[in-house]
């Protein structure tokens, strides 16, 4: 008897799963359940948890084959790790695709068909070599496809480095010869201080001696003009002299 994509069933091992999520039954086999995967109540996050697990592998797959640091062994320990967790899901599956209705769905729900272990071991391993095949491939072609881009970025890179090292060395022949220009500058600079210094003291020592022969003229200009009285003074004396050996 079929059951809605909603119902929730108990096959097997104790699996409690949802038709319509790709896991229709559990493992075959009698007897009380072990480790039951009890859904929580709705909303929780248990039930997105219990969908989810199987496809975490995947993402790390995908995140790692944007790397070419990524070893062999890596690979199939996570193509490993994903059919672990699904091979065995996915062969009873296929095996009550292939079952009637009818046969299906015994007395207590499971089928009829016996799955050996050794059946799902040897699906196991076909399908473990042939999905590590494949990921090698992929991870090949990605390599083959990465190298490219890698080296030309080492080569822009390596262009970049040396127009920039080029350019840093031609700053750096520039700075020296402006430091130098700096250098010669700086001692011009100090040399006319030293000139203006030395005017200075000159225009002070000719200041202070135009102010000593302008103090001797100003004395000079004194003396002449003592001089000069006493000149007057004595031609008027030789004067009035005359005058009275004139009269006797």
């Amino acid at each position: 008897m079929s059951s809605s994509p909603e119902t929730t069933q108990k096959r097997g091992y104790g699996l409690r799963v949802r038709r319509g999520l790709g896991l229709r039954r559990g493992l075959p086999g009698a007897g009380r359940p072990r480790n039951p995967v009890v859904e929580g109540p709705p909303g929780d996050s248990s039930q997105v948890q219990n969908r989810a697990f199987l496809w975490l592998p995947f993402a790390d797959c995908q995140q790692q084959t944007t790397s070419n640091s990524i070893s062999h062994s890596s690979a199939a320990d996570n193509a490993r790790g994903i059919l672990d967790t699904f091979l065995s899901v996915k062969r009873k599956r296929e095996i009550d695709d292939s079952e009637p209705e009818d046969r299906r769905n015994g007395p207590h729900g499971q089928s009829s068909i016996p799955v050996t272990r050794e059946t799902l071991l040897s699906d196991y391993d076909e399908a473990l070599k042939n999905a590590v095949k494949d990921f090698t491939q992929a991870l090949e072609n990605a390599e083959k496809t990465l190298n490219p881009i890698a080296q030309k970025a080492d080569s822009i890179d390596a262009e970049r480095l040396a127009l920039a090292g080029h350019k840093v060395l031609g700053l750096r022949v520039e700075n020296t010869k402006l430091l130098k220009d700096n250098n010669t500058l700086k001692s011009e600079n100090a040399l006319l201080q030293q000139s203006l210094r030395t005017k200075e003291t000159e225009v002070s020592e000719a200041r202070r001696n135009s102010d000593k022969w302008e103090a001797k003229a100003k004395r000079n200009e004194r003396l002449l003009i003592g001089i000069q009285s006493n000149v007057a003074q004595a031609q008027r004396a030789l004067a009035t002299s005359l005058a009275v050996d004139q009269d006797l």
